[in-house]
């Protein structure tokens, strides 16, 4: 199962001075296009619940893309025009709700993968021009670490690596 954090301090000064992977919030509306998507970064508009099976799928394909090559990070919650940041309404049982269902997807993984090589994160979405947090509000992080050496990961039937920021079968 991939374990579950959120991150709650504040985050000072500007957000694009700090790594992606350290920002402890958001702020609805950031450009992120400082942070443009590449080898270990990669950004998803969707809603949740995963209601598309071909979310699901592309989802599955990042997560086995960055366990065959460097790991990364999806922020799931950024806009795909524009990079910027929406975040997702997500109440505690959303919450749990989504941790099950990328347990579930990495069920389908083999070899199978380990609770600690994927990490939940929910990290909060500061309202535009304020220091309040939008109740509700998270980008959803979802760190995966680099595989096993001489391992090769697969969904059920393909096998995805991380080339020049995108997923390659």
């Amino acid at each position: 199962m991939s374990s579950l954090q959120k991150d709650s301090g504040n985050s000072s000064g500007s957000q694009m001075h700090q790594s992606i992977g350290q920002m402890t919030s958001f702020t609805e509306g950031t450009c992120l296009s400082s942070f443009p998507e590449s080898m270990t970064l990669e950004y998803k508009d969707y809603t949740y619940p995963f209601r598309s099976e071909d979310l699901k799928r592309k989802l599955k394909a990042t997560i086995c893309a960055f366990l065959n090559t460097l790991g990364g990070r999806i922020l799931i919650g950024v806009s795909n025009v524009g990079l910027l940041v929406k975040g997702l309404f997500l109440d505690i049982n959303d919450q749990d709700s989504l941790i099950r269902d990328i347990d579930a997807l990495l069920k389908e993984f083999h070899p199978k993968v380990e609770p600690e090589e994927v990490q939940t994160v929910f990290v909060p979405v500061k309202k535009k021009d304020s220091d309040e947090f939008k109740r509700g509000f998270y980008v959803v992080k979802i760190i995966v670490k680099k595989g096993k050496p001489n391992e090769l990961y697969f969904t059920q039937r393909d096998c995805y690596k991380r080339r020049n920021g995108k997923n390659e079968v």
